[in-house]
């Protein structure tokens, strides 16, 4: 992985390279080494380039005032770095930001087992986190990102919006979207998700239709 632009602190890295149009993911991992769903994508890639944002590397050194903010900002280093994604893909608590960033490009949005923050949750995070961890870079990053999604309102669903989801932890569409919203549920369990070459064939298969 390459470090291909920063702006305002803000960075976005290649992970892998290739001759058709882009995929951008946006996604995080907390404390741990893990898989993240770009590098999941980066494996079957079929031709795509790969390009990955994590906010929490950001976080402790850019200062968005919004999630609004953030996503415009990001769209900025991506212009900057002549980036033009075809799709946004996003993991989890990242949904909302990578809906917003889909926006700013008109392109299809496709969150990975969405999940849509609120206040409850970033207190539930704030009390739950070894102590040890809570002066960390990345931890206070993580909270950083809750809160500022946690505020925002729910984005407007983005053209070719298809959520993929695990049987077992599926949290549904952001609460306040109205009518039906293309999605996938698999039978696959959520901790395994990111280990599934289906979820790389089936962001492949929407992204390329």
């Amino acid at each position: 992985m390459r470090e291909v632009a920063t702006v305002g602190g803000l960075s976005v890295v290649e992970v892998a390279p290739g001759p058709q149009p882009p995929i951008c993911v946006v996604d995080f991992a907390r404390f741990v080494d893990t898989t993240t769903l770009a590098m999941l994508l980066a494996g079957n890639n079929r031709g795509h380039a790969v390009y990955r944002i994590d906010p929490l590397r950001d976080l402790h050194r850019a200062r968005p005032e919004s999630l609004v903010a953030l996503a415009a900002g990001y769209a900025e280093v991506l212009f900057a770095a002549r980036i033009e994604p075809m799709a946004v893909a996003s993991y989890c608590s990242m949904a909302n930001l990578g809906v917003r960033l889909a926006g700013e490009f008109g392109v299809p949005a496709i969150p990975v087992e969405p999940a849509w923050p609120d206040e409850q949750l970033v207190r539930r995070e704030e009390l739950a986190v070894h102590p040890a961890l809570q002066e960390a870079d990345r931890f206070l990053s993580w909270l950083r990102f809750l809160r500022l999604t946690a505020a925002a309102p729910e984005p407007e669903p983005a053209p070719g919006l298809h959520l993929i989801t695990s049987f077992d932890r599926d949290y549904g569409p952001a609460p306040g979207w109205s009518g039906p919203v293309p999605r996938t549920v698999l039978r696959i369990p959520h901790n395994s998700l990111l280990e599934a070459p289906n979820v790389a064939n089936l962001v492949h298969a929407i992204v390329d239709k």
